[in-house]
């Protein structure tokens, strides 16, 4: 992996801005976060709408850092985070059948 990041140019982090991401993750971290989150119209992967998090995020925020923090320790996310819902929106008057719809 290193061999291949070596072939390109990728900028390099100052030692404060290093030192900044090696921090662990805080509430405060996600407290910050949760009112970036884009408003969707639909649930998340989780059954749960954006709003959910802007009103409770309170609430919430100590589960999203026991995960965060589970994740960073394993290197790994857990299932939920790998999952993503592809939903089909067919153009009006097309055959939803048709590759071309």
């Amino acid at each position: 992996m290193v061999k291949f990041l070596h072939k390109f140019d990728l900028p390099k982090r100052s030692a404060e801005e290093r030192r900044v991401l090696d921090e662990p993750i805080s509430q405060e971290d996600i407290l910050a976060v949760i009112p970036s989150l884009k408003t969707a119209k639909l649930p998340r992967m989780d059954g749960l709408p954006t709003d959910f998090y802007y009103k409770y995020a309170g609430l919430v925020v100590d589960k999203l850092l026991e995960d965060y923090q589970e994740s960073l320790r394993h290197s790994t996310l857990p299932p939920s985070f790998r999952k993503a819902l592809i939903i089909m929106i067919y153009k009006p008057g097309k055959d939803p059948t048709s590759a071309s719809a």
